[in-house]
């Protein structure tokens, strides 16, 4: 399930302001031109893009202690392959992140 947010969005149009000021203190302004601002409130969704026509899901483990980096993979069973060769070259290596590259997707509510 996505998640909805409501945001707003602006349309500002270029205002002049005219101050008039005595002893370095500005009085009132003046705005000259036509204030042309718009406010909209949309309500948008964001979730994990599972469209046929999305990009992978991708898999990689980084060790915490030297921070190198196994190969991405589309299959997470390589990158686990790869944390045990990398701890048992390095037996004080114990500490892993898991890395998970996931396309998302968000669109307008209408």
């Amino acid at each position: 399930m996505g998640r909805a947010a409501r945001g707003r969005t602006s349309a500002d149009s270029d205002r002049g302001v005219e101050r008039e000021g005595g002893r370095g203190q500005p009085e009132v302004g003046t705005v000259t031109g036509t204030p042309r601002s718009v406010l909209r409130y949309e309500t948008w969704t964001l979730q994990p893009d599972r469209e046929p026509d999305a990009e992978q899901v991708l898999y990689a483990m980084q060790c915490a202690v030297d921070g190198e980096t196994s190969p991405t993979s589309e299959d997470f069973a390589e990158p686990q392959d790869w944390v045990l060769r990398h701890c048992g070259q390095n037996p004080s290596h114990h500490t892993y992140r898991e890395i998970i590259t996931r396309p998302w997707r968000t669109w307008r509510q209408t």
